[in-house]
């Protein structure tokens, strides 16, 4: 752990920006998470190939870093389908119901 971060600066103010988080980067607002969660796996697997170590205690992280990218983008989808559907009902279902 840092310094900074031990006496509390946290990881989200640096003087001169460079710990600063973009948040806001993209048109689509799951980018953000899903190479946020590539990136912290691509730096575990990394580090245990480099050290040989942690395995054992690394091996989740791992594989939840792995998997949330796919689950963001499974609800992106589904979110998309849901309002695709809706949209193709508006416009081409009708009421049934009335002659």
């Amino acid at each position: 752990m840092s310094d900074d971060f031990k006496k509390g600066r946290g990881i989200f103010g640096g003087p001169d920006g460079r710990q600063t988080a973009c948040l806001n980067f993209s048109d689509n607002p799951a980018y953000g998470y899903i190479e946020g969660y590539r990136r912290a796996a691509d730096l575990l697997v990394k580090h245990v190939e480099e050290k040989g170590v942690d395995w054992d205690y690394l091996v989740f992280p791992i594989v939840f870093n792995v998997s949330a990218p796919l689950r963001v983008k499974a609800e992106g989808l589904n979110r998309e389908g849901k309002y695709s559907f809706r949209q193709a009902c508006e416009t081409q279902c009708h009421d049934t119901t009335q002659s």
